[in-house]
Formats: C-alpha cells, structure tokens, sequence
C-alpha cells in the first residue's frame, strides 16, 4: 500500500510541471506585443484562454500555467485571422486569462 502511495505522488509531482497545449503552425505566426506595439492594427476581438491551474492539491507552476494561456491564445487569434495578441492584465485569474486579439500585417 505504501508503495501505491508512494507512486502515486510521484507520478502527481511528475506531472504538475507538464505542458499540455501545443502551439499550432498557425499559432506560431502570432505574436504576444505591448499595448504600443497595436496602434496601427486592426482590431479583431477577444479570446479567453483557460487552463488547468492545479492537479489535485498541487499547484501547477506558474510560468507553465502562463505559457499555455498565450499558446492557447495564439491558437485562437491565428483562428480568428489574427497576428497579435495583448494580454489583459485586469481579467487573469489563476488559470484564465483574456487577451485582445489584432491584425498587424507583419
């Protein structure tokens, strides 16, 4: 039973650092900017990412959590025609994240 135990946490704590979104070829070509970075773009919309922020008790780490909101975001702007992403600071949470998605024509 130990052992199971045993096991059992090591596979969680193998786990929680994973990253688990795949940037797609299209995401790829979408980039993250600063507000500054958007004055001539087109604006397109909004897309809100969401990702597990914990397995079980085990919080994820956080720069795994934020690198798979913006992988999932540049997913989503690269569907919506987009080529830029700005992440709204004001509407993250642990594991949602909402970000402004633009076309810049880079």
């Amino acid at each position: 039973m130990l052992h199971r135990v045993m096991l059992l946490g090591l596979l969680l704590s193998a786990t929680v650092g994973c990253t688990w979104v795949d940037i797609s070829p299209a995401g790829k070509e979408v980039m993250l900017v600063k507000p500054a970075n958007v004055t001539n773009c087109r604006y397109i919309g909004v897309t809100t990412s969401t990702v597990k922020g914990a397995i079980g008790n085990l919080n994820r780490p956080e720069h795994k959590v934020t690198e798979e909101l913006q992988t999932m975001a540049r997913n989503q702007a690269a569907v919506m025609g987009g080529d830029s992403i700005i992440a709204r600071r004001e509407t993250r949470t642990q594991s949602t994240q909402a970000f402004d998605v633009y076309k810049c024509g880079y």
